[in-house]
C-alpha cells in the first residue's frame, strides 16, 4: 500500500485516526483547562473567605485588647483604693492602741480611790477588753487589706502582661493576614 508520490510516502497520509486522536486530546485538554479554571475560582473564593475570617478575628482581638486595657485600669484604681484603705486602717489601729494604753493607765491610777474606782475600774477593764478586741479585729482587717492590695497589684501586672500579649498577637495576625500581602 505504500506508493511513492514525488518522493513522499503516502502511508503517512492514510491515518485519519491520528487526527481524531489529536482532536480528542485537545478536547480533553480543554476540559481539563475548564476544570482548572473552576478550581482556581473556588480557590480564590476560599481565599477571600479566609481573608474575611482573619479580619473578623483581628477585630475581635482588638476588642479583647481594649477590654483588657480597661480591666487593667480598673484593677490599678482598685489597688490604689485598697492601699489607701490599708493606710487608713493602720492609722485607726494606731489611735486605738494609744487609746487602749491610755485607758490601762487610767485604770492603774484610779486604784487609789477604792469605792469610786471599783466601778470605774470595772468599766475601764470592760472597755479595754472591747477595745483590744476591736484593735485585733482592725489589725486583722489591715493585714487583709494589705494582702488584697498586693494581690490586686499582682493581678494588674498580670492583666497588663496579658494585654501586651494579646496586642502583640493581634499585630502578628495583622502582619500575616492576606490583606497585608496583596499587591
Amino acid at each position: 500500500m505504500t506508493t511513492q508520490d514525488n518522493g513522499r510516502d503516502r502511508a503517512t497520509h492514510d491515518h485519519p485516526s491520528s487526527v481524531e486522536e489529536v482532536a480528542r486530546s485537545l478536547r480533553n485538554a480543554a476540559g481539563t483547562a475548564d476544570e482548572m479554571g473552576a478550581a482556581a475560582g473556588r480557590l480564590a473564593a476560599t481565599g477571600m473567605q479566609q481573608h474575611a475570617a482573619a479580619e473578623q478575628a483581628r477585630s475581635a482581638l482588638e476588642v479583647v485588647a481594649a477590654s483588657i486595657e480597661q480591666t487593667t485600669s480598673a484593677g490599678e484604681q482598685l489597688a490604689c483604693s485598697q492601699a489607701a484603705v490599708a493606710a487608713d486602717a493602720r492609722d485607726v489601729l494606731q489611735a486605738l492602741e494609744i487609746s487602749a494604753s491610755g485607758l490601762q493607765e487610767v485604770a492603774a491610777s484610779v486604784g487609789a480611790v477604792r469605792k469610786d474606782t471599783d466601778l470605774l475600774a470595772t468599766g475601764s477593764e470592760s472597755t479595754t477588753t472591747r477595745l483590744e478586741q476591736t484593735a485585733r479585729t482592725l489589725k486583722s482587717t489591715a493585714t487583709g487589706a494589705n494582702e488584697l492590695a498586693e494581690t490586686a497589684q499582682r493581678l494588674a501586672s498580670s492583666v497588663t502582661q496579658t494585654s501586651a500579649g494579646v496586642v502583640a498577637t493581634a499585630a502578628r495576625s495583622q502582619e500575616g493576614s492576606p490583606r497585608g500581602s496583596r499587591r
